[in-house]
């Protein structure tokens, strides 16, 4: 009886049974550990900014302390997608208060917080839709549809969006716009930039009027979204390269995305429920 017992229980925590109470407590255990975490960055943050801000960045020296810092909060994060999501939404936030500032050239002459974070949340970025990848992968190689969390790079993510779905809170979903929301804003800054400080230009093709900050955020989305509408024609071969660079990233995230989604609807959402 025992030991039917002990089956029993392991088989609900396998099963990730949406009521059980062990569930609840130990995914619980997920947002203490994602503000703690946030709360030592920030302190962390505020301690080391003089320190680096102090070191030549061209010396090398800063660039050796913030790609271990930047491997250190990815390392952390890699176990902890609302952290990641977080963090890399600082980016939105800088490039907002960075208004027409060259975004790049600028946070590496001149090392501040603002290009720590900017290191940093990149990383975070590029690490997201490395893990969409992935996990699209995964998916592929499965012969039936089952739940992703069955391995542990992913369990952390449905564990949360499982004890969220009982309050009818897709985490899933709020990624995809959180990180299509960071890719738009970031491109379109990079396409102000260039457009400011280089020779690289966008104009429209009617009446060939030149392109404000507002507009570069608009030719953003429609190029994530689509390949564009063709009223903005981009010129420059640098600029060029970073339209299609958006272009492939945003195929990559809104397929590999719809594959995640359709997994948890199938594995989750459509099984069958046991009475009682």
């Amino acid at each position: 009886m025992a030991k039917e017992n002990r089956l029993e229980r392991r088989h609900n925590r396998e099963a990730g049974v949406f009521g059980g109470a062990w569930q609840t407590v130990r995914t619980s255990s997920i947002f203490v550990k994602t503000v703690g975490t946030l709360l030592f960055t920030a302190v962390l943050l505020l301690t080391l900014t003089p320190i680096v801000a102090a070191i030549p960045f061209r010396a090398g020296l800063g660039t050796l302390l913030i790609g271990l810092w930047a491997a250190g909060m990815a390392l952390v994060a890699y176990h902890n997608w609302p952290l990641s999501m977080g963090l890399s939404a600082v980016h939105v936030v800088l490039l907002l208060h960075l208004n027409g500032s060259r975004l790049f050239s600028d946070a590496a002459t001149n090392f501040s917080s603002t290009g720590l974070l900017l290191v940093l949340s990149s990383v975070l970025y590029i690490e997201l839709l490395i893990l969409m990848i992935y996990y699209a992968y995964k998916i592929s190689l499965q012969r039936r549809p089952r739940p992703l969390a069955e391995h542990p790079w992913a369990g952390l993510l449905f564990r949360l969006d499982l004890t969220l779905y009982r309050l009818r809170i897709l985490v899933i979903p709020v990624l995809y716009v959180v990180i299509v929301i960071v890719t738009i804003l970031t491109f379109g800054q990079i396409y102000n930039d260039l457009i400011s400080y280089t020779s690289n230009g966008l104009t429209y093709f009617s009446t060939g009027e030149t392109i404000d900050p507002w507009d570069t955020v608009y030719f953003s989305s429609v190029t994530f979204f689509t390949i564009g509408y063709g009223d903005i024609i981009p010129q420059g071969r640098l600029l060029k390269l970073f339209v299609q660079l958006e272009m492939v990233i945003g195929h990559l995230i809104n397929v590999f995305y719809g594959a995640i989604l359709l997994n948890f609807v199938v594995t989750n959402i459509t099984r069958p429920r046991r009475d009682g």
